[in-house]
């Protein structure tokens, strides 16, 4: 805290006086040997202020520390001049939030094709101007019943590079990964139990303001660590969840018969060994031809 006092001398001579800045338990906080002091028109020895005539004493002192809402009072020649309540809050709370579009998921023999863009908000909640200089992010879709905890690295964009004070600053993060099923989905679960499910996105991040990942405040020092949580909903690609599947020419089948009673999905190369209604059992019929293409929403598959 910074502690200004102004004492006047309105005599034709100088005068001196004991002077001192006491809370109101008694305590004296000034003058003290730590306590940094600046000013004009006076002199101050072992706690006796000199004040020449028609003077004006101006004092600045520094390095008060307050913990708890106090009162101070002015003393001067033991009389009370002046006093003022000093109320100590502590450093204004930061605050982020995002908009995230849809969690867009998308499936090929087992890989899922994940993408998303989310728009990161914070305040600057000082009374100075930042010039960002980088931002860290770690961002994690968190573990929900149909999904498990997921930590991706997005493509970070700083959209404002300057932030006034009491501003909000802004980045972008575009989210793009390829991983295994198995990594995400709950066990028991398929693909299409995802669709229109939401879960939680977090992205904890910290500021750099003139590079450092803080400011000073009058308050102390603000630590520009951010945390922004939006629940967004999973979208299923179902045009490209798709595998391809296939037949000999010799099982004399339609494409149609297949998309309706083929029991696996199969890959070209692949034996078919499915029962087929009213088309007898394919043990080892081996793939020849290509005849179209079947969806995880006809088959129900992961």
């Amino acid at each position: 805290m910074i502690a200004f006092i102004t004492i006047e001398n309105t005599a034709d001579y100088a005068q001196t006086w004991p002077v001192e800045l006491v809370d109101d338990t008694g305590n004296v906080w000034w003058p003290e040997p730590d306590k940094y002091v600046l000013g004009t028109n006076y002199t101050l020895s072992e706690g006796i202020i000199t004040i020449q005539p028609h003077k004006t004493a101006h004092i600045m002192v520094t390095g008060i520390e307050v913990y708890q809402n106090t009162t101070f009072y002015l003393k001067v020649g033991g009389i009370t001049m002046a006093m003022a309540y000093v109320e100590v809050k502590p450093a204004t709370v930061s605050k982020a939030f995002m908009e995230c579009s849809n969690l867009k998921l998308s499936a090929n023999k087992g890989d899922l094709t994940l993408n998303m863009k989310c728009d990161v908000y914070f305040t600057n909640p000082t009374g100075v101007q930042w010039n960002i200089t980088r931002i860290d992010t770690e961002a994690h879709v968190l573990k929900t019943p149909h999904t498990k905890d997921l930590t991706i690295e997005p493509t970070k964009t700083i959209i404002t590079h300057t932030i006034p004070p009491g501003g909000v600053g802004e980045f972008e993060l575009e989210f793009h990964d390829v991983l295994p099923q198995s990594g995400f989905i709950e066990t028991g679960l398929k693909l299409k139990d995802l669709a229109g499910a939401k879960v939680p996105v977090q992205v904890n991040f910290t500021v750099y303001a003139n590079d450092h990942p803080y400011v000073k405040t009058s308050q102390g020092i603000l630590d520009l660590t951010y945390t922004a949580t939006q629940y967004v909903k999973i979208e299923i690609n179902k045009q490209k969840v798709i595998e391809h599947f296939a037949v000999s020419v010799s099982v004399g089948v339609t494409a149609g018969a297949v998309t309706a009673y083929i029991l696996e999905c199969t890959e070209t190369g692949a034996a078919i060994g499915s029962a087929i209604p009213g088309g007898g059992t394919l043990v080892g019929a081996t793939v020849g031809f290509i005849f179209g293409v079947v969806t995880y929403e006809i088959l129900g598959l992961p």
